[in-house]
Formats: C-alpha cells, structure tokens, sequence
C-alpha cells in the first residue's frame, strides 16, 4: 500500500453521482486531476452529464468540505477540491480503488471480503473448540474412578433394518 491508503483520492468509494444514469466510477484520468464538479459520458459515449463526486458509504460531505476549504483558505475550487481528495483520514471504510469497478462493486467485493475472513475466523474457532472438548472428554474418560481407569466407550451399534 503507498501514502495514499486512506484518502478520499485513492479509494474505491469515491463515486461521480449523475441525475443519469445514477452513480458513476471515477475514473483515473480524473484522479489525476479532481474537480468536484465535472461532465462524463454516460454509458453511451456521445452523451456527457453533469457528475459531482461524492462519498458512496457518506462518511463525509465532499462538496461542504470543499466550499469549507474554498471560503476558509481562498482557494480555488480546484485547488480545494484537491485538498480534501488527498487528505489524510484514516478512513475505516476506504478500499482500495480498483479501475472498472464503480462505487457499489466496490461495496460488494469489500463485503465478499469481509464474509470469507468471517468464514476463516469461525473455522478456526470450530477447529480449537473441537480440540478442546476432545481434550476434556479423554481427561474425564481416562480418570481412575475408585483406582479403576474407565476404558473408553465402545462405538455406538449400528442400526438394524427390519
């Protein structure tokens, strides 16, 4: 992971919300050169819309800390906007961006993630939990009782068919 883990700038959340189609990828290219306002094509490459970038899991406001940082600093809209986009959050939700996905796939392959170390950590837990009954049941069973050891048990019968 480089410097930018944690920003605004470098994560798979930061969306481009449009009237239409709805919520866009930020792309690259505009990575490179955020404006917080701007046009892409929608999913027909001759028709741009208007797309603003925002937050997809609403950690922050992008546009209020924009115009913040624009009146506060006197900056410029594009010299804010890159501000906020680089800042250093320490986000918990951040995921790492990754070209093609937008925002929502994104939030799928995190959750997948998330579900399948879930699943790891239970197995896991199963696994010792197993091993320590089975520690406990040879305890019990192998204990002299009266200076008797008490074998272990013999394996159930199988079922007979009438």
């Amino acid at each position: 992971m480089d410097d930018r883990t944690g920003r605004c700038i470098s994560c798979g959340f930061l969306g481009a919300r449009t009237l239409y189609p709805g919520l866009l990828e930020v792309q690259s290219w505009h990575r490179a050169q955020p404006a917080l306002e701007f046009h892409v094509s929608a999913r027909t490459p001759s028709v741009t819309v208007a797309a603003e970038l925002m937050c997809y899991r609403r950690v922050t406001s992008l546009r209020e800390e924009v115009e913040q940082i624009e009146t506060a600093k006197e900056l410029s809209r594009g010299e804010a906007t890159e501000l906020v986009l680089n800042r250093e959050r320490h986000c918990e939700k951040w995921c790492e961006y990754e070209p093609a996905f937008d925002p929502k796939e994104h939030l799928v392959e995190s959750k997948a993630r998330q579900l399948d170390q879930d699943r790891k950590l239970l197995q896991l837990r199963i696994v010792e939990l197993e091993d320590r009954i089975r520690q406990n049941s040879d305890r019990v069973i192998g204990t002299p009782v009266s200076g008797v050891t008490v074998p272990h048990p013999p394996p159930p019968a199988s079922p007979v068919n009438d």
